[in-house]
């Protein structure tokens, strides 16, 4: 769906750009859509449109690490500069040998997705785009959460806070993974609770079901405290 989306947007000017270049078909179209991380700039590109129409209060989006798909929008815009230059270039060859039609409309297409590219990275660090890093107490975990946290800062995304996913209850875990856990929810409070809040949620034998189950939920752990900071 996501792919159909981004070929609705941008597959004929991708075809166009591309096809006065190239001696290629229409086929480039499709075979662009499945390139990697095309979906995950077009998410985050299609979040940033939700959000200009102002007819939701807040915009929640629940996405894998996101760090990836930040840089490849940066490179995306960088290429962008580079593919403008290079293409006024071929098109001052190709005019001695033949006329072409359209160029500057190819120019203007080239532009545009250099524009699209600098907004949504702007829309990204807008004070009011808050970001909570969800982590769990494990090794890797924390490793992984460290660069997205770092990557989001260089993009100035504003960081709400980081939540502790699964943290054991009392007595419902044996004593060395308890040890284990602890070792590294201190790693991450040791890092960065001087800059960010810490939020802990406790691991439920089973994800919670329905409203009543969910509001249960949410009253008895820092879930509540990080939606009434986010609300606040």
């Amino acid at each position: 769906a996501v792919r159909k989306k981004w070929k609705e947007k941008f597959g004929e000017e991708v075809y166009r750009v591309v096809s006065e270049i190239f001696p290629v078909g229409r086929e480039i179209i499709d075979y662009i859509a499945g390139a990697p991380g095309i979906v995950e700039q077009f998410i985050i590109y299609f979040v940033s449109e939700l959000a200009k129409e102002r007819k939701y209060d807040y915009i929640v989006w629940d996405t894998m690490a996101a760090g990836g798909g930040l840089r490849m929008i940066r490179i995306e815009k960088e290429f962008y500069e580079h593919l403008g230059d290079a293409v006024k270039m071929y098109f001052k060859v190709k005019s001695v040998l033949k006329k072409l039609q359209g160029e500057q409309g190819i120019l203007e297409i080239i532009e545009s997705w250099k524009e699209i590219a600098n907004q949504t990275l702007h829309f990204l660090a807008k004070p009011d785009n808050i970001a909570f890093v969800v982590t769990r107490p494990y090794q890797l975990d924390y490793f992984v959460s460290k660069r997205i946290i770092s990557e989001l800062e260089e993009f100035s995304i504003n960081v709400g806070g980081i939540i502790i996913n699964a943290m054991p209850l009392n007595g419902n875990n044996c004593q060395n993974h308890v040890e284990y856990v602890k070792k590294w929810s201190e790693r991450v409070k040791e890092d960065f609770r001087k800059k960010y809040k810490i939020y802990e949620i406790p691991f439920w034998k089973k994800p919670p079901s329905g409203i009543e189950e969910l509001v249960m939920f949410g009253k008895s752990t820092d879930l509540k405290l990080v939606l009434e900071d986010l609300l606040d």
